[in-house]
Protein backbone atom coordinates (compact mmCIF):
# COMPACT_ATOMS: atom_id res chain seq x y z
CA UNK A 1 0.00 0.00 0.00
CA UNK A 2 1.20 3.00 -1.08
CA UNK A 3 -1.01 6.59 0.00
CA UNK A 4 0.22 10.30 0.69
CA UNK A 5 0.70 10.60 4.48
CA UNK A 6 -0.21 13.78 5.00
CA UNK A 7 -4.39 13.51 3.79
CA UNK A 8 -4.93 9.71 4.68
CA UNK A 9 -7.21 8.37 7.49
CA UNK A 10 -7.10 4.69 8.19
CA UNK A 11 -10.74 3.83 9.49
CA UNK A 12 -9.74 -0.22 9.09
CA UNK A 13 -6.87 -2.47 8.58
CA UNK A 14 -7.07 -2.66 4.54
CA UNK A 15 -5.35 -6.07 4.84
CA UNK A 16 -7.39 -6.77 8.46
CA UNK A 17 -10.70 -9.27 8.73
CA UNK A 18 -13.37 -8.97 5.97
CA UNK A 19 -10.95 -7.40 3.65
CA UNK A 20 -11.02 -8.33 -0.21
CA UNK A 21 -8.09 -10.19 -1.05
CA UNK A 22 -5.64 -8.33 -3.32
CA UNK A 23 -4.31 -10.39 -6.41
CA UNK A 24 -2.86 -7.57 -8.33
CA UNK A 25 -2.49 -4.33 -8.59
CA UNK A 26 -5.11 -1.98 -7.06
CA UNK A 27 -5.31 2.04 -8.99
CA UNK A 28 -8.06 4.31 -7.95
CA UNK A 29 -9.93 7.11 -9.77
CA UNK A 30 -10.75 10.70 -8.24
CA UNK A 31 -14.05 11.04 -8.75
CA UNK A 32 -16.99 9.08 -11.23
CA UNK A 33 -17.23 12.14 -13.66
CA UNK A 34 -13.29 13.35 -13.49
CA UNK A 35 -11.97 12.53 -17.00
CA UNK A 36 -8.08 12.10 -18.01
CA UNK A 37 -8.44 14.59 -20.29
CA UNK A 38 -9.22 17.17 -17.38
CA UNK A 39 -6.08 19.97 -17.57
CA UNK A 40 -4.79 19.24 -13.98
CA UNK A 41 -2.83 16.11 -16.05
CA UNK A 42 -3.56 16.31 -19.91
CA UNK A 43 -2.06 19.58 -19.99
CA UNK A 44 1.47 18.60 -18.59
CA UNK A 45 1.40 14.95 -20.71
CA UNK A 46 0.39 16.82 -24.21
CA UNK A 47 3.50 19.35 -23.28
CA UNK A 48 5.70 16.32 -22.65
CA UNK A 49 4.64 13.62 -25.35
CA UNK A 50 3.17 15.84 -27.80
CA UNK A 51 -0.24 18.13 -28.98
CA UNK A 52 -1.48 15.61 -30.60
CA UNK A 53 -1.76 13.18 -27.98
CA UNK A 54 -4.77 12.62 -26.58
CA UNK A 55 -5.90 11.20 -22.96
CA UNK A 56 -9.32 9.57 -24.28
CA UNK A 57 -12.37 9.53 -22.28
CA UNK A 58 -11.38 7.05 -19.59
CA UNK A 59 -10.97 8.12 -15.34
CA UNK A 60 -8.33 10.34 -13.57
CA UNK A 61 -6.23 8.18 -11.62
CA UNK A 62 -5.13 9.45 -8.82
CA UNK A 63 -1.31 8.54 -7.85
CA UNK A 64 -1.65 9.76 -4.49
CA UNK A 65 -3.07 6.08 -3.65
CA UNK A 66 -2.22 2.87 -4.70
CA UNK A 67 -2.21 -0.99 -3.60
CA UNK A 68 -1.02 -4.68 -4.73
CA UNK A 69 0.77 -7.53 -4.32
CA UNK A 70 4.56 -7.45 -3.29
CA UNK A 71 5.92 -8.54 -6.55
CA UNK A 72 3.25 -6.08 -8.18
CA UNK A 73 4.16 -3.18 -6.28
CA UNK A 74 8.03 -3.83 -7.04
CA UNK A 75 6.99 -4.06 -10.56
CA UNK A 76 4.97 -1.04 -10.43
CA UNK A 77 7.14 1.36 -8.57
CA UNK A 78 9.94 0.63 -11.31
CA UNK A 79 7.90 1.28 -14.23
CA UNK A 80 6.84 4.27 -12.62
CA UNK A 81 10.51 5.30 -11.89
CA UNK A 82 11.99 4.96 -15.42
CA UNK A 83 9.71 7.21 -16.57
CA UNK A 84 10.03 9.44 -13.99
CA UNK A 85 13.48 9.14 -15.02
CA UNK A 86 12.29 10.26 -18.98
CA UNK A 87 10.71 13.18 -18.00
CA UNK A 88 13.19 14.77 -15.78
CA UNK A 89 15.88 14.21 -18.80
CA UNK A 90 13.75 15.31 -21.14
CA UNK A 91 13.18 19.82 -21.37
CA UNK A 92 9.72 19.31 -22.86
CA UNK A 93 8.48 17.36 -19.83
CA UNK A 94 9.57 19.87 -17.41
CA UNK A 95 6.83 22.20 -15.73
CA UNK A 96 5.91 23.97 -12.77
CA UNK A 97 3.49 23.18 -10.10
CA UNK A 98 2.16 19.69 -8.70
CA UNK A 99 0.92 17.01 -10.18
CA UNK A 100 3.82 15.17 -12.36
CA UNK A 101 3.56 12.49 -10.49
CA UNK A 102 -0.34 12.31 -11.43
CA UNK A 103 0.51 12.98 -15.09
CA UNK A 104 2.36 10.26 -15.29
CA UNK A 105 0.41 7.38 -13.80
CA UNK A 106 -2.09 8.27 -15.61
CA UNK A 107 0.05 8.47 -18.84
CA UNK A 108 1.04 5.13 -18.27
CA UNK A 109 -2.19 3.11 -17.45
CA UNK A 110 -3.53 5.27 -21.04
CA UNK A 111 -0.20 3.62 -22.82
CA UNK A 112 -0.85 0.15 -21.15
CA UNK A 113 1.94 -0.34 -18.92
CA UNK A 114 0.11 -1.62 -16.08
CA UNK A 115 -2.34 -4.01 -18.03
CA UNK A 116 0.30 -7.10 -17.28
CA UNK A 117 -0.11 -6.37 -13.22
CA UNK A 118 -3.38 -7.89 -12.61
CA UNK A 119 -4.66 -4.70 -13.17
CA UNK A 120 -8.08 -3.22 -11.36
CA UNK A 121 -9.16 0.11 -11.07
CA UNK A 122 -12.03 1.38 -8.50
CA UNK A 123 -13.76 4.48 -8.22
CA UNK A 124 -14.67 5.96 -4.73
CA UNK A 125 -16.66 3.71 -2.09
CA UNK A 126 -16.20 1.20 -3.93
CA UNK A 127 -12.54 0.09 -3.11
CA UNK A 128 -9.73 -0.49 0.04
CA UNK A 129 -9.79 3.44 -0.58
CA UNK A 130 -12.05 5.84 -0.77
CA UNK A 131 -10.63 9.00 -2.57
CA UNK A 132 -13.15 11.77 -1.54
CA UNK A 133 -11.80 14.77 -2.18
CA UNK A 134 -13.68 15.93 -4.66
CA UNK A 135 -16.64 15.27 -3.20
CA UNK A 136 -15.66 17.42 -0.39
CA UNK A 137 -15.12 20.06 -2.95
CA UNK A 138 -18.43 20.25 -4.68
CA UNK A 139 -20.70 19.42 -1.13
CA UNK A 140 -18.94 23.18 -0.84
CA UNK A 141 -19.97 24.40 -3.89
CA UNK A 142 -23.05 23.44 -3.52
CA UNK A 143 -24.09 24.93 -0.14
CA UNK A 144 -21.47 27.98 -0.79
CA UNK A 145 -24.07 28.38 -4.05
CA UNK A 146 -27.25 27.86 -2.28
CA UNK A 147 -26.30 30.42 0.66
CA UNK A 148 -24.87 33.34 -1.13
CA UNK A 149 -26.14 32.60 -4.59
CA UNK A 150 -24.76 31.29 -7.95
CA UNK A 151 -23.21 34.47 -9.21
CA UNK A 152 -22.39 35.87 -5.55
CA UNK A 153 -19.55 38.47 -5.58
CA UNK A 154 -19.13 37.77 -1.94
CA UNK A 155 -16.78 34.87 -2.21
CA UNK A 156 -14.04 34.71 0.08
CA UNK A 157 -12.57 31.37 2.07
CA UNK A 158 -13.50 33.03 5.63
CA UNK A 159 -17.59 32.12 4.04
CA UNK A 160 -16.00 29.16 2.86
CA UNK A 161 -14.60 27.76 5.92
CA UNK A 162 -18.12 28.72 7.43
CA UNK A 163 -20.23 27.24 5.04
CA UNK A 164 -18.12 23.96 5.48
CA UNK A 165 -17.79 24.49 9.34
CA UNK A 166 -21.50 23.87 9.72
CA UNK A 167 -22.85 21.50 8.02
CA UNK A 168 -26.46 21.40 8.27
CA UNK A 169 -27.65 18.11 9.95
CA UNK A 170 -24.51 17.77 12.18
CA UNK A 171 -24.82 15.90 15.52
CA UNK A 172 -22.48 15.68 18.33
CA UNK A 173 -21.72 12.33 17.30
CA UNK A 174 -20.88 13.29 13.52
CA UNK A 175 -19.86 16.04 11.70
CA UNK A 176 -22.21 16.01 9.02
CA UNK A 177 -26.01 15.24 8.51
CA UNK A 178 -27.08 12.07 7.27
CA UNK A 179 -28.83 13.77 4.30
CA UNK A 180 -25.66 13.99 2.32
CA UNK A 181 -25.46 10.06 2.88
CA UNK A 182 -21.35 10.03 3.09
CA UNK A 183 -21.34 8.80 6.74
CA UNK A 184 -22.76 6.50 9.22
CA UNK A 185 -24.30 7.06 12.39
CA UNK A 186 -21.13 8.14 14.36
CA UNK A 187 -19.59 10.25 11.33
CA UNK A 188 -16.97 7.36 9.93
CA UNK A 189 -16.96 7.44 5.64
CA UNK A 190 -19.18 4.83 4.13
CA UNK A 191 -18.65 2.89 0.76
CA UNK A 192 -22.32 2.41 -0.98
CA UNK A 193 -22.79 -0.90 0.44
CA UNK A 194 -23.13 0.85 3.93
CA UNK A 195 -20.06 -0.24 5.38
CA UNK A 196 -17.38 1.67 6.32
CA UNK A 197 -14.78 2.65 3.96
CA UNK A 198 -10.97 1.28 5.40
CA UNK A 199 -8.61 3.99 3.63
CA UNK A 200 -9.70 7.28 3.31
CA UNK A 201 -8.10 9.70 1.20
CA UNK A 202 -8.02 13.58 0.64
CA UNK A 203 -10.24 13.73 3.90
CA UNK A 204 -9.12 17.15 4.72
CA UNK A 205 -11.28 18.75 1.86
CA UNK A 206 -14.61 18.36 4.33
CA UNK A 207 -13.09 21.65 6.09
CA UNK A 208 -12.14 21.73 10.08
CA UNK A 209 -15.66 20.08 10.88
CA UNK A 210 -13.86 16.49 9.59
CA UNK A 211 -10.83 17.45 10.87
CA UNK A 212 -11.76 17.95 14.21
CA UNK A 213 -14.14 14.95 14.56
CA UNK A 214 -10.94 12.87 12.94
CA UNK A 215 -8.71 13.71 16.20
CA UNK A 216 -10.84 13.42 18.37
CA UNK A 217 -12.13 9.77 17.04
CA UNK A 218 -9.13 8.02 14.66
CA UNK A 219 -6.26 10.44 15.15
CA UNK A 220 -6.02 10.47 19.02
CA UNK A 221 -2.62 8.60 20.07
CA UNK A 222 -3.93 8.58 23.65
CA UNK A 223 -6.77 6.09 22.03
Amino acid sequence: LIVDARDTLFQLDPFGKGAPQVSGLHLFAEYRWIRANHKFIHRPIKQCKGQDFEMGPGPMLCSGSTIGTRDTMIRYINIMYQEMKLWAATPACKFKGHGKDQAIHNYLFKMGAFDELNLQVFFPRQGLVNTVGIMGTKLETRLYEQSYGFNSTTSSSSKKSDIMNKLRGTTDKTWIGDQFELTDHRGYFIDYDGQRSRVIHQWDRFGNAVQDWAYKNILDEDK
